[in-house]
């Protein structure tokens, strides 16, 4: 029957620290039985409910939130009531909706990389577009540029390409007015040919492109002794072309006449 070994108590020298365990059969006696108890190992709950003393906040781990406290406290003494609202009013005045945007009348947005474009590069595109420019006549004016820059965009590449092109001539000023220039007598008459695109393309080079360009034409400008030599004689005799407005010899003439005007450059190159 396992009935009556239940009811047996269980007695173990490990929950009970009093026992002697060389000799378990009999406890140690105690010194006075009638002493007060000592206070249980045993973790006692207690209820939830308990309100919780003015020590127990003060000594909590929210050293972050007086923290912040203080450094609230500190905020709002150092900005007087009213001065920081009445500043924020004053900001809003002065960048906010109340002041009307600037209006540009050729916008032209960066992303499309006219903007980061040299005058060389765009007196360049413009002669590459010549065609779709140019008037009636066969020659660009100013009013067709603004005309074209004032074109809402279509969505065809093409001819929107045209109209940012337009729009960034429109900003630089000088650089159509340079385009502009007549080449004798220097004067603005409203119209742009192919010469005074390669002109104003030249002008505006450093020496490296302008070398490069020289290399297009590098049998034009060679010495007829000296095959691997530049030849200064042909250099002049190229730049007193008379120029035409046909595209392939005013280039070379203009070109010529750049390069006379920049001769330590010559020397480089080794014309001789």
């Amino acid at each position: 029957m396992l009935a009556p070994a239940l009811d047996k108590p269980v007695t173990s020298s490990r929950l009970d620290p009093e026992v002697d365990q060389g000799n378990s059969s009999s406890p140690k006696p105690t010194a006075n039985a009638s002493a007060t108890p000592q206070k249980s190992a045993a973790i006692s709950f207690q209820s939830s409910d308990t309100p919780r003393s003015a020590a127990f906040y003060a000594n909590a781990g929210t050293a972050g939130f007086e923290a912040r406290d203080r450094a609230q406290q500190i905020k709002a003494g150092y900005w007087p009531a009213g001065v920081m609202s009445n500043f924020k009013q004053f900001v809003r005045h002065c960048f906010g909706a109340h002041r009307p945007p600037r209006p540009d009348p050729f916008p032209c947005k960066p992303c499309y990389g006219f903007g980061s474009k040299s005058n060389a590069d765009l007196s360049r595109m413009l002669l590459d577009r010549f065609d779709d420019f140019k008037a009636p006549h066969g020659i660009i004016t100013k009013d067709g540029l603004k005309n074209m820059a004032g074109k809402p965009l279509t969505g065809d590449y093409d001819k929107d390409q045209n109209i940012r092109l337009a729009r960034e001539l429109m900003r630089r000023g000088d650089l159509v007015d340079d385009m502009d220039r007549h080449h004798i007598n220097g004067g603005l008459d409203s119209l742009i040919d192919r010469n005074n695109l390669n002109i104003t393309m030249f002008k505006n080079q450093n020496d490296k492109e302008l070398a490069r360009e020289l290399m297009r034409d590098f049998d034009l400008f060679k010495d007829p002794q000296w095959p691997i030599h530049l030849s200064l004689e042909k250099l002049h005799e190229v730049a007193n072309w008379t120029v035409t407005r046909h595209p392939y010899f005013g280039r070379q003439a203009w070109l010529a006449k750049e390069l006379l005007r920049r001769p330590d450059m010559l020397d480089r190159l080794h014309f001789r």
